[in-house]
């Protein structure tokens, strides 16, 4: 929550209104980073969880690469706005983390690499959670990857260090690539569902090189047009993710209606008719103190779990909003240079 709202008011350009805030909220962030490894952690088959974040704080300390990711990001967006920033070696054991993660396949995983075959996901004897017997690579995890090397990328002066992220960052690009659906979607694992997937598959690939009219994103972008309610906005049930298709709301709902709208502006149709329906749609939702209503279920795991975010609907309005400003862009969501590409 704390890094995606930081990012969120990033996106804004407006930083300096909310600086008080934004210098608490690198306090939290800097203060529950894991600073160590697990105590004799071969014994107990733990992986490297130095230099990560995890998914609630630092007591519970068990660090996941997307955590790690956006931690990385948040603290370099915050870095102009505190006198005493991460430092260096705080942020390259970060990076680490993340190159550490990296599953053979290319992708992210989300707490630890895989250590067997996906098949054995046949004995899973949970009867209610799906997927949990090998953590395999996601593509949630694997954008967010791409993103946080690919926004530390210009600090690294080491040449090996260079060479290991930017194959890091090509060999995401290629899974998230084998990863698109036939109708342009991605599958989300921690969101609902498409909408999500397809947001991350989008800014992971724009972020690794691809253009706005590469193929893949072209196709990304259809979908999501595709998917547009007639109300302007978007909304998926915890169906899509149980029967592994598409089941839309009767109306759009706020997180997936952003979800879809940073996706669009990410694929250079910020001014297309259907973001601008998607924008509008956001901003008559918007309430006086500036805050959405609520609304369904936007977050999952395993499947089958539906889970409430209730900050979400607060920090991705306030995003795809100032992403459908083109003034202002975040400078995590650029792409990479046709050099660094190659």
């Amino acid at each position: 929550d704390t890094t995606l709202a930081v990012q969120a008011i990033s996106a804004t350009g407006r930083t300096e209104s909310a600086v008080p805030m934004l210098q608490r909220a690198f306090g939290y962030v800097e203060s529950n980073q894991v600073r160590r490894n697990v105590p004799e952690r071969q014994v107990y088959f733990r992986d490297a969880t130095i230099g990560g974040w995890p998914f609630s704080d630092n007591r519970q300390g068990w660090p996941t690469s997307d955590c790690t990711a956006e931690g990385l990001k948040a603290a370099l967006a915050l870095e102009p706005l505190v006198p005493d920033p991460i430092g260096e070696e705080r942020l390259l054991d970060a990076v680490g983390f993340m190159l550490g993660l990296q599953n053979p396949d290319g992708g992210w995983p989300s707490y630890e690499r895989a250590r067997a075959p996906y098949w054995i996901e046949v004995l899973n004897p949970s009867m209610v959670f799906a997927g949990i017997m090998v953590d395999c690579s996601y593509v949630e995890c694997t954008s967010a990857c791409i993103q946080a090397l690919a926004a530390y990328r210009p600090r690294v002066s080491d040449t090996a260090l260079a060479a290991r992220v930017d194959t890091a960052i090509c060999k995401g690009r290629a899974f998230l690539v084998s990863r698109q659906l036939g109708d342009g979607s991605w599958f989300g694992s921690w969101g609902i569902c498409f909408t999500y997937g397809t947001w991350f598959g989008i800014s992971g690939l724009r972020t690794a090189g691809l253009e706005a009219n590469h193929p893949a994103i072209r196709r990304a972008a259809e979908f999501l047009a595709a998917t547009q309610l007639p109300d302007g906005g978007w909304g998926e049930t915890m169906e899509s993710c149980r029967q592994g298709r598409y089941a839309s709301t009767a109306e759009g709902q706020t997180v997936m209606t952003a979800w879809a709208l940073l996706g669009l502006t990410q694929s250079g149709m910020a001014d297309s008719d259907v973001a601008r329906a998607g924008a509008r749609y956001l901003r008559q939702r918007q309430q006086p103190d500036g805050s959405w209503p609520p609304e369904t279920i936007a977050g999952v795991f395993n499947r089958t779990c539906a889970i409430h975010y209730d900050n979400y609907r607060q920090i991705f309005g306030l995003w795809a909003l100032a992403a459908a400003e083109p003034t202002h862009k975040s400078p995590h969501c650029q792409p990479l240079s046709q050099e660094r590409e190659v």
